[in-house]
């Protein structure tokens, strides 16, 4: 699905560093396109359209181009939430396959409870090294202004389900909201901190 034979080997991606998996450069597959939630302040919606993902199928044969064609040392899903996929199961078997460590983007609704934990385990089985939460706020009261469909303990719990299986976490916050002060940031500051 990806012409990756048409870009020059000496091209770097603007945010490399911020990219970079233990010392190894990414690169980008994507299996979706959009995402299934709607949060207030996300243009994911307005940039690609309603939600779809594709086909095992074609992701298995994007994998296999990479594979033969270029030196994979890591892969970044791209997808904005890569753990929404309904064929979850099937990317992470193969994914697991090829040994290759992996990072993605994730809302913390699939990593919450005893299923998320479940999750987090398997997604560190199947080579995933970073998931990249969209956390946005540690306040309720925040969440909900931004309309995340999520809560402070659902972050807590996905934080620390990913934690627990040995997948670095990178997360989101968002400031500048109408009601937000200094007082007020610095505290919730404080709580991402202590996660």
């Amino acid at each position: 699905s990806f012409a990756f034979h048409l870009l020059p080997g000496e091209i770097t991606h603007r945010a490399s560093h911020k990219r970079n998996l233990g010392g190894l450069t990414p690169l980008s597959l994507v299996v979706s396109k959009g995402c299934p939630s709607a949060c207030h302040f996300c243009t994911s919606g307005a940039q690609n359209g309603k939600w779809a993902t594709g086909p095992l199928e074609r992701f298995k044969t994007d994998l296999d181009h990479l594979l033969q064609y270029h030196n994979v040392e890591a892969i970044e899903f791209h997808d904005d939430d890569l753990l929404a996929h309904p064929d979850i199961d099937g990317i992470l078997s193969e994914i697991e396959q090829t040994g290759i460590p992996w990072t993605c983007y994730s809302r913390a609704n699939s990593l919450v409870g005893p299923d998320g934990k479940e999750l987090a385990k398997r997604l560190f089985d199947a080579g995933c090294r970073r998931v990249f939460l969209g956390l946005e706020a540690m306040s309720n009261h925040r969440l909900s202004f931004l309309g995340k469909q999520a809560k402070v303990e659902d972050n807590r719990n996905a934080v620390y389900n990913l934690h627990s299986a040995g997948v670095e976490i990178a997360a989101a916050w968002i400031i500048g909201l109408p009601d937000d002060n200094v007082d007020d940031l610095n505290a919730e500051l404080e709580i991402f901190l202590s996660l």
